[in-house]
């Protein structure tokens, strides 16, 4: 097991070297987030612990793609298994723990550990054994699989918003709405489909990519806006906020997209997992990174056109 974070860190510093600075700025930098996390939570006591949740939650989620968990599980007994998966997540929520302790975000504080624990359980994908119709196409296929995966979950998350309008919190109604729409476009990526898919779908790198954003933005709605669309008649002085969370939900739905592509066939590497977690927590940087990982993508998705072509 040592070995094993010890191989983590190695992975985490060349990742970093790889963009073009030394590990010790790229420390440096994270260090700076953190401090001004601690600043934005004192400036905004009110959303400390919503911040902190939100933040540490979608941390969580990218260390519990399907595809590490079962590495994991050929790599490792059991029982060890259990215990890499528990201390991973706890390091990934630690610092904002440590936040929500200077800040005095008792919920969150209180709430990170018990979610860090069901992560490394893998009790919060809420899967079902049986299989049952959805609501979404047959193709693109990511949706499909989600909704299965995480039904129960969802079920659970629709029941929180429902109570946050029932006690008149926008708060918690909010908060359910904005982990749906991370676990869906946090998750339904994280299936690498075979090349052969890939190469057979007839579509030019561009039109693939808009393909794929745009079914992905309307099966992302489908499953999110009843539950924006209650909340904004029952909050109705919130409804800009409400659909700020709609389109904030598709923009991250559309860098996910291409950061996949991007990485394929390989899944998505550290850079681009943290590329997308800072997007969660400053948005706008979207709008920055969204041109050049699409460049990327396109030019990766035609590489894997003219492997397979002239294989």
């Amino acid at each position: 097991m040592n070995y094993y974070f010890a191989l983590q860190y190695r992975i985490a510093k060349r990742s970093i070297e790889e963009v073009g600075v030394p590990f010790w700025v790229g420390m440096l930098v994270l260090i700076g987030l953190l401090i001004a996390g601690y600043f934005i939570c004192q400036r905004f006591p009110d959303y400390a612990d919503l911040l902190l949740l939100y933040t540490g939650t979608s941390f969580l989620l990218t260390q519990a793609g399907s595809q590490r968990i079962d590495f994991l599980k050929t790599t490792f007994p059991e029982k060890k298994f259990r215990k890499v998966r528990l201390c991973e997540s706890l390091l990934y929520i630690l610092p904002f723990v440590i936040l929500a302790g200077l800040v005095g975000a008792w919920f969150a504080l209180g709430i990170l550990p018990v979610a860090a624990y069901l992560f490394s359980m893998n009790t919060l994908t809420f899967q079902t054994r049986r299989s049952f119709p959805t609501p979404f196409r047959k193709y693109p296929f990511e949706f499909i699989i989600l909704f299965r995966k995480f039904f129960w979950l969802f079920v659970a998350l629709y029941g929180l918003g429902a109570i946050g309008i029932y006690v008149d919190n926008f708060n918690l109604s909010i908060f359910a709405a904005a982990v749906i729409i991370l676990v869906a476009v946090g998750d339904a990526y994280s299936v690498i489909e075979p090349e052969e898919i890939l190469w057979s779908n007839s579509r030019s790198p561009d039109r693939f990519l808009g393909y794929k954003i745009g079914r992905g933005a309307i099966q992302l709605s489908g499953l999110i806006l009843p539950l924006l669309t209650l909340m904004s008649f029952f909050f109705r002085e919130q409804t800009p906020w409400i659909a700020l969370c709609w389109i904030i939900g598709c923009l991250l739905l559309a860098l996910m997209v291409v950061l996949k592509y991007k990485s394929y066939p390989k899944p998505i590497g550290l850079i681009e997992g943290f590329s997308f977690v800072i997007c969660i927590f400053i948005p706008i940087l979207v709008i920055a990174l969204f041109p050049y990982y699409y460049s990327k993508a396109k030019k990766n998705i035609q590489i894997v056109y003219d492997r397979n072509t002239t294989a």
